[in-house]
């Protein structure tokens, strides 16, 4: 385990590579980004999540539409949930266009490290698996108004 667990946390935020949207229309969050921010072009994809520390009466796992940019160096998802979306995921109003902060994303080491880090310093997880690796989504909200996504991925290269 790291010396520090909250030295660990810290470049969840200062090492950040990506910076996460929920939305409620994926398309139209798309062109208000390119047209309004000039970021393009997207990627995306319907991705199948899988939750490992879930609630015994939680669905095992979820479907999500997730868009990826890029902008000097820097990573922006689009997160759309489809089915199943656990309370990580919460569902926006269907009518009329919502883009909601959603998390940092930085990469990590090992995914038990990461999660020890997160309980010594009094942070609620949420564990995802995707065929990648482990993503640990540190709820920081209470203090920062938004998660920490901190991918523990083997092979670091962005999709």
């Amino acid at each position: 385990m790291a010396a520090d667990p909250s030295k660990l946390l810290g470049r969840g935020i200062t090492g950040s590579v990506q910076v996460g949207y929920l939305t409620n229309d994926t398309k139209a969050a798309i062109s208000q980004f390119e047209n309004r921010f000039g970021i393009g072009p997207w990627v995306t994809r319907e991705a199948t999540v899988e939750l490992i520390n879930r609630q015994p009466d939680a669905a095992p796992g979820c479907i999500l539409l997730v868009s990826f940019a890029y902008m000097k160096g820097r990573m922006i998802e689009l997160i759309e949930p489809l089915a199943d979306a656990p309370p990580i995921f919460p569902a926006l109003p269907p009518d009329g266009l919502m883009i909601v902060p959603h998390h940092l994303g930085a990469y990590m080491g090992e995914v038990d490290e990461v999660l020890a880090a997160a309980k010594s310093a009094g942070f609620e997880t949420v564990s995802l698996r995707i065929p990648r690796g482990d993503i640990v989504f540190v709820d920081t909200r209470a203090l920062l108004g938004h998660w920490l996504e901190l991918l523990c991925f083997e092979n670091q290269n962005p999709i």
